[in-house]
């Protein structure tokens, strides 16, 4: 008889426990997707841009900061101004 009522007390804990470690598990999950909802979406991320090359130190940069002179593509106004054509 003791038997038995040992074996199930331990039940009885061992379901407890599950059940503990269940709602716990629970709660981290909503509040894990609680604080995804609250964190702003990174935008979209802009087309990819032309790259070009400076005729005067031959670095590449994107076109929309090229200075163009002469027909001749710089990446700034000083190197426009200092290479000979």
């Amino acid at each position: 008889m003791r038997v038995l009522f040992w074996l199930a007390l331990i039940v009885l804990i061992y379901a407890a426990l599950r059940k503990k470690a269940a709602q716990k598990m629970r709660a981290a999950q909503a509040e894990y997707e609680a604080q995804a909802a609250r964190t702003p979406q990174a935008a979209p991320s802009a087309a990819a841009e032309n790259m070009v090359q400076c005729a005067a130190c031959q670095v590449y940069f994107p076109e929309s900061e090229a200075v163009v002179h002469e027909g001749r593509i710089y990446c700034s106004q000083e190197h426009a101004g200092s290479h000979p054509v």
